[in-house]
This record gives C-alpha cells, structure tokens and sequence, in this order.
C-alpha cells in the first residue's frame, strides 16, 4: 500500500503558453521530472523553456539519460559545484546562471524553483532582480513535510499545513511560510 504525501503538485497548466524557467538542485530535479517530461514533449504548449540543474559532483547527477533528451527540446544548463567544465556540463551555483537568461518577454515568464532552502533563497532573489514577477515564481517547501496527513504537524507554519496546502506554493504564499 502506498500512502501520501498528499497536498498538491507542480500544475502545468500554470505554465502552459509561458515561456518557462525551471532552477533545480540536487534531489529537486525529482519533483519537477513530470513537468519537465510534460513539456519536453509538448513543446507546442510552451514558449522557450531553461532548465537549470545544479549537483554537487558528477556522480550526483540525478536521470541523466532524461537530461541527454530534455537538452534536445529546451535549453539545460547542468551545473556542478566544483571540477572542470566540459561538455556535458558548466562549473558553478545555479545562480551564477540566472543573470545570463534570455527571455523574449520577463513580465510573462514562470518559473519553478526547488531544492535546497539557500539555493531556493538566493534563485527567487536572482529572479525578481531580472523582473520576474512574485505571482509567476512557483516554490516547494516539500523539506518540512513529515507525516504527509496533516496529523503529526510538523510542517504546520502558522495557519498552513505544507502537506495538505502544499507543498507547492506560489511566492506570493510561499515567502509567508517562514518558520
């Protein structure tokens, strides 16, 4: 039997017809994998679309056959912490990217930001200071979750249970669940 964690998800019609930018690091490649697949296959419901992936070494590299794929539909920017850039992959944080991003029009640009609590922080500034909009910056607070019911209340921040009203959230929500 398989149980939870229930709440919500990454819903792509919230990204359908933007063009969209997806920051994930280390194990958050995981929960934006569909969205990913979602719209590697569907180019046609989306405009231009970066996926920035940062791991902290080669071997941490999470589905590398899907990134060979997804790096023939959308641009992939595959990041590593430390070593040498090669082909396959750059040198660097995440963000170190985020400046370099070429978008058509940044006003209706989406993007989707998960993985580490900093590297999630220091994204959604980088971000906003290339005009992103708070309501079109999508984040995961997936970290906090424990039991996934609603019960043990651990992931309780003031009146919100990640597990059940999230634990994808839209900034404007998202920058609140401070605990």
């Amino acid at each position: 039997m398989m149980r939870g964690p229930y709440g919500n998800g990454f819903d792509v019609e919230n990204y359908k017809g933007m063009e969209l930018v997806i920051i994930a690091g280390g194990t958050g490649v995981s929960p934006v994998r569909g969205v990913i697949s979602y719209f590697a296959e569907h180019e046609t419901e989306r405009k231009d679309m970066t996926l920035i992936a940062g791991f902290k070494s080669v071997k941490d590299i999470l589905f590398k056959a899907d990134f060979e794929q997804w790096g023939q539909k959308m641009n992939v920017i595959l990041t590593l912490d430390s070593g040498e850039e090669t082909a396959e992959h750059k040198v660097g944080l995440v963000t170190k990217y985020i400046p370099d991003l070429k978008l058509q029009d940044v006003s209706k640009a989406v993007a989707i930001v998960v993985g580490p609590p900093a590297m999630m922080r220091f994204s959604v500034k980088g971000l906003l200071e290339r005009g992103f909009q708070e309501e079109n910056i999508w984040i995961s607070h997936e970290r906090k979750m424990c039991c996934g019911l609603g019960k043990c209340g651990h992931c309780k921040v003031n009146d919100t249970y990640i597990c059940l009203d999230g634990p994808v959230f839209n900034y404007t929500k998202g920058k609140t669940l401070i605990d």
